[in-house]
């Protein structure tokens, strides 16, 4: 097989050579996609693990001092990476084991990268070992790229620090340039150590954002490939921008917000919100909160865009202090208010439509507050507030009336009224710091 590989090569280079000849090779144009396929062949036979039952098989043969088949003994390196093999079979395991037969040493390699952190650590710092021993053998000469790579990349990846090393040629090269670099095939492109370091790489604060949102938007082109990780990658990058506080965070901030809504939907409505629940607590809560000033700006944008008056200032300074306690939000835009969210491109983001008996200009903004909700309606509309077992229904609901809202008596309710004085707020400061014990 390693001959027709080999064969195929060398004639891919005589063509690439020639070219100056103007001759035509037409029955040989498909040598380098032939090359590759064999090659993508030959790493998918290297990489088949063995069923549960031979792994059995095979270790009960160990315990028993049974001599091993060749096949058996290729197949050792799956054996003593599993639950049931133990530290004497592994101990027996190692005596079996021959290095110097490339297809047994690139099945230690992709093990460790496959199971990367389903081994203890003194399994895995014998894998470590074995690979750094067999690689750098004086008599060995690697007969593919990829264990070429391997050996050259050696003390970077088979060291316990292979995950930080990985993460920093992640943010040098770029995720898709770096597993090229490393010619890493198809079938590791996604393994256990991969998905560790791609979680590991954006949950470091040391890492420019910048960079990380080009990574991010690597991930996602990926199709789907890192979609069992991709809630915790979302978590570490959630977490490195809040802990960044400079403007570049500031910046990104927005851009993270709008792929994470995109790829992992609504925490907080809807079915998509199980996805969420793989995201750490701590970013769960820093993305709601984020959501939470996303909606407030949008409602006082819009007003800004749409009321005669400049009240929407006195509600934007107002309500800014109390976004570190707004749990639940959800705005609504009448039918010409909608215009002005899409002329700020901020259309991506679900939001509710006032029905019919609202003034088309007008928007409201629900959000809630410990165990109470409030309703804020722009223009000359009144804030009101119910507790959340008897309020309207209004968060992730497609579209609100007048009447849902008027139907129900609030257990409080203000006019925006002496705004310059700060009535109202002092007001509405007041009740909520004596109903939810929260002071600013």
């Amino acid at each position: 097989m390693s001959e027709v590989r080999n064969s195929l090569r060398r004639l891919n280079a005589c063509l690439e050579h020639d070219l100056s000849l103007n001759v035509k090779f037409e029955p040989l144009v498909n040598t380098k996609r032939i090359s590759e396929k064999l090659e993508r062949e030959i790493m998918a036979r290297d990489v088949s693990q063995p069923e549960p039952v031979t792994i059995k098989h095979i270790i009960n043969k160990i315990r028993q001092g049974i001599l091993l088949t060749r096949q058996e003994c290729r197949n050792l390196p799956f054996v003593m990476a599993d639950i049931g093999c133990d530290i004497p079979v592994f101990a027996k395991c190692m005596k079996n084991i021959n290095i110097s037969d490339e297809r047994t040493l690139k099945r230690f390699i992709l093990v460790y990268f496959m199971y990367f952190s389903h081994v203890d650590e003194i399994k895995k710092k014998a894998f470590q070992a074995i690979i750094i021993k067999g690689v750098s053998a004086s008599e060995y000469t690697p007969r593919s790229e990829f264990m070429s790579k391997m050996r050259y990349f050696s003390k970077l990846l088979f060291v316990d620090t292979c995950i930080q090393n990985l993460s920093r040629m992640i943010d040098k090269w770029g995720l898709n340039k770096g597993m090229e670099k490393l010619c890493l095939p198809e079938q590791i492109k996604y393994s256990d150590l991969m998905n560790e370091t791609v979680i590991e790489y954006f949950s470091e604060v040391k890492f420019l954002i910048s960079n990380k949102m080009l990574r991010l938007q690597e991930v996602i082109a990926h199709k789907g490939k890192y979609s069992s990780v991709f809630p915790k990658i979302a978590g570490g990058l959630i977490l490195s921008i809040a802990e960044s506080n400079n403007n570049e965070a500031a910046q990104y901030k927005k851009i993270c917000i709008e792929a994470l809504y995109e790829e992992l939907g609504d925490p907080r409505f809807g079915s998509r919100t199980v996805r969420w629940n793989a995201v750490s607590e701590k970013a769960r809560k820093i993305f709601l909160s984020w959501l939470a000033e996303r909606d407030l700006q949008r409602f006082i944008d819009t007003i800004r865009m749409t009321a005669v008056d400049s009240m929407w200032r006195y509600r934007e300074k107002f309500w800014k202090m109390y976004l570190p306690y707004i749990s639940n939000t959800w705005v609504f835009f009448g039918r010409e208010a909608m215009y002005y969210v899409g002329q700020s491109n901020d259309d991506k983001m679900a939001y509710g439509r006032l029905g019919s008996d609202c003034e088309l200009k007008h928007s409201v903004l629900a959000f809630q507050i410990g165990k109470y909700v409030f309703v804020e309606w722009s223009h000359n509309g009144m804030l009101r507030v119910w507790e959340a077992d008897y309020a309207p229904e209004v968060f992730g609901v497609r579209s609100l009336n007048k009447r849902d809202i008027t139907s129900r008596i609030p257990i409080a309710e203000w006019r925006h009224a002496g705004k310059e004085t700060g009535n109202w707020q002092n007001k509405v400061r007041a009740w909520i710091a004596m109903n939810c014990g929260i002071r600013v």
